[in-house]
């Protein structure tokens, strides 16, 4: 983990500084760099250095501003994409009774509703 590394710290430091060369920062100072470095070794800190590489060159390549540790982290970890139609249809099948819905299917429709309640907070 890069948290745990002194090395991956740094190789960690210089993607930021990377970036901060790169990409448009809108006005953002190279004093402002110390601060965020700090928040992406406190986010990052729990992936593996070379997760968060490959995160930066993908976020590199589409991207043309200075990114924000959660923009990496949802590289990483992309959000599910939900299928509404697949829930209606497990839904419509609990609701019948008489139709076998498997443990995934239930845990896939409490996870969407999940999503749902917490994307409206």
């Amino acid at each position: 983990m890069v948290k745990d590394s002194e090395t991956d710290k740094d190789k960690v430091l210089g993607l930021l500084r990377i970036c901060h060369d790169s990409l448009h920062s809108y006005g953002k100072t190279p004093e402002q760099l110390t601060n965020a470095t700090f928040a992406f070794l406190m986010v990052l800190g729990e992936y593996e250095y070379k997760e968060v590489e490959r995160a930066f060159t993908k976020y590199l390549s589409k991207e043309s501003t200075v990114p924000t540790p959660a923009d990496i982290v949802n590289i990483i970890e992309p959000k599910p994409e939900w299928c509404s139609l697949t829930v209606k249809i497990i839904r419509e099948k609990m609701s019948e009774g008489s139709t076998y819905v498997t443990n995934q299917e239930r845990r896939y429709v409490e996870e969407y509703l999940k999503f749902k309640i917490n994307s409206y907070k």
